[in-house]
């Protein structure tokens, strides 16, 4: 609703003949988010036909066995016939006005497919609404779900349940199951969603047509308003000498977030007297890794942290699938997600020479390089005149090693985000403006 205020205070009367371009829109979101749900209230509230995708297949499906063993198990069906069904809708008259349309494009090829048809009835989207929701929320709304047939009342075992347990309230005839709302099936309905979805996303997120949606709230709550403004989420990779840290200060200024550096804060927490900083400071004493429950723990209350009301750029973790993997579970049980994963990916030969050419002054931090930002006189720092020095492990052969484990670390990291169309790259060999308006792109959304 709040997206969509302008078009709903242009229109008087719902009924009335169409002063305006049509309201063509987009819902976008796995199983279970809601988005049919809230897709009845978008048409009743702004005029437009509701072209329900999941009901128009189900339907033909009743007359193709082909379509009917390709619900059942989960598959989708192929792009064609999809969209010859929906070419149909945009020709009713009564789709003039607009038409939203419920659980379509899923593919990258009906995406293609629909710009085209709207282009060619002078038509074009005003918006793609992505409803966003955990995994486990959307397979806990689906399985729970019963039908009544003859009318089309939906009940749920734990949310909205008939007051006779397997019977229609109104009819007392006995209530159903979809054939794909079983356990079984929906892991199969979940994982062809997202494999697909991804640019689709990316497509429409490109075109500047994308917003987002928490499905994981209350049907008002998603009705009554957008994902909160400035709420970003982000993570970024990189190895030594790409420029992440001087991008991640710049991030956190303009987005206003928490920048949750892994190696500050556990260097933080080693200094408290708590029982966790006891713990991590004997760990780091013993030149051991800390293990990925502690590690998680210290992410997790920095979370609870006002500053990180606004969101978060974690820096430094996960460094391993299973942190990663962790990670996801604690976002989902706290209702947040990544907005996206940024890596800075840079030749690590360029590296080497911005890496080894570095000198510093210690006691300021101020830095220098000896080709690319030396200082007026060599080897002495421009304020004080005081001797410069070299990290300890500014040096080729360091340098080599600790791109071998960057690399080695974050290859599983980048392809597991991939798999979850979270990924982003940059060409970090380019000036600091040029990356930054990169970033701005990514997470305009947001």
């Amino acid at each position: 609703q709040t997206l969509f205020q302008p078009a709903a205070e242009d229109i008087k009367d719902p009924k009335a003949p169409a002063v305006r371009p049509p309201l063509d829109v987009a819902f976008i979101g796995p199983p279970g988010s809601g988005k049919g749900t809230q897709a009845r209230r978008f048409a009743d509230k702004f005029g437009v036909c509701h072209v329900d995708m999941g009901s128009m297949l189900r339907s033909a499906a009743a007359r193709n066995e082909q379509f009917k063993a390709s619900i059942n198990q989960g598959r989708l069906i192929a792009d064609d016939p999809v969209c010859e069904l929906v070419a149909q809708q945009l020709d009713r008259p009564e789709c003039d006005p607009g038409i939203l349309l419920d659980g379509f494009p899923r593919t990258s090829g009906q995406a293609a497919k629909l710009d085209q048809m709207l282009s060619e009835r002078r038509r074009s989207l005003s918006a793609v609404v992505q409803f966003d929701i955990p995994d486990d929320v959307a397979t806990d709304r689906i399985t729970g779900r019963l039908h009544h047939p003859g009318s089309g009342r939906v009940y749920h075992h734990s949310f909205q349940p008939p007051r006779v347990p397997g019977r229609d309230d109104a009819t007392g005839e006995s209530l159903t199951k979809r054939p794909d709302d079983f356990p079984d099936v929906m892991p199969r309905r979940l994982a062809a969603y997202r494999d697909l979805i991804g640019p689709v996303l990316q497509r429409y997120s490109q075109a500047g047509l994308l917003k987002r949606v928490d499905a994981s709230k209350p049907a008002d709550s998603s009705w009554g308003k957008q994902q909160q403004s400035g709420n970003v989420n982000a993570m970024f990779l990189g190895p030594p000498g790409s420029g992440k840290g001087t991008q991640s200060e710049r991030f956190v200024r303009h987005f206003g977030v928490c920048h949750l550096d892994a190696g500050t804060m556990l260097r933080a927490v080693a200094k408290a007297e708590s029982e966790l900083g006891k713990r991590v400071r004997g760990l780091m004493n013993e030149g051991r890794l800390v293990d990925d429950q502690t590690i998680c723990e210290i992410i997790e209350q920095n979370l609870d942290k006002p500053e990180c009301k606004k969101g978060f750029l974690l820096d430094g973790f996960p460094r391993t699938q299973a942190q990663a993997e962790r990670l996801d579970d604690m976002l989902g049980r706290r209702r947040q997600q990544l907005n996206g994963v940024v890596e800075f990916a840079i030749d690590d030969r360029l590296l080497e020479e911005r890496i080894v050419g570095r000198l510093m002054h210690v006691p300021s931090g101020r830095v220098y390089h000896e080709k690319f930002r030396p200082p007026q006189v060599p080897g002495k720092d421009d304020v004080t005149g005081e001797p410069l020095t070299r990290r300890s492990d500014d040096n080729a052969e360091t340098l080599r090693t600790r791109l071998a484990q960057y690399h080695e670390k974050t290859r599983p990291l980048t392809d597991y985000y991939g798999r979850r169309h979270l990924m982003h790259r940059l060409d970090a060999s380019r000036s600091q403006d040029q990356v930054w308006q990169d970033l701005l792109r990514i997470f305009k959304q947001a």
